[in-house]
């Protein structure tokens, strides 16, 4: 018998026990944290074109917004963003113009013109493009489309969440 009592074959027990107990703590420690880490990992961009103007688009901050409108270059014409001057979205470069496939040579076929947004902010913002002539920045918007877009902290993202609420 060891000391305080027990037998070695108790202790041998009781070592093993705090072990496993242990290797199970750590493992839901590694759970935890790997889900954590998923739940904040970045999301695939959100995509939305003139079919899906005037809803609401929800993004969490760190989120990126694509905006894909067609386009001619034939018009004389090109979408031009109106971003508001808030902290919510702010523009990624400059626009894409993505022809579409068509043959060598064609002239004047439709594109699409794509914007890129970060989601830098919780709150709300509005989001409109104005479809006018390059030559004639003055004038009335042919087409127009609008986004409103509602930017949200990461679940789990408390400290921010608190901070804005107040």
């Amino acid at each position: 018998i060891a000391r305080g009592g027990r037998s070695r074959a108790g202790e041998a027990v009781a070592r093993e026990s705090r072990r496993v107990s242990l290797r199970a703590g750590v493992a839901a420690l590694a759970a935890s944290l790997l889900g954590a880490c998923m739940s904040l990992a970045p999301q695939a961009p959100t995509l939305v074109d003139a079919s899906r103007a005037g809803g609401t688009v929800h993004l969490y901050r760190g989120d990126t917004l694509v905006v894909s409108l067609a386009s001619s270059a034939a018009e004389g014409a090109r979408w031009q963003p109106q971003v508001a001057q808030d902290a919510v979205l702010q523009q990624i470069g400059m626009a894409d113009l993505l022809p579409p496939q068509v043959a060598p040579g064609t002239v004047g076929s439709p594109s699409d013109t794509v914007y890129r947004f970060r989601a830098s902010a919780p709150g709300t913002t509005t989001l409109v493009f104005g479809y006018r002539r390059v030559d004639d920045r003055n004038a009335v918007a042919a087409r127009t489309v609008r986004y409103d877009v509602a930017v949200s902290p990461h679940p789990g993202d408390y400290a921010e969440a608190f901070a804005t609420s107040r």
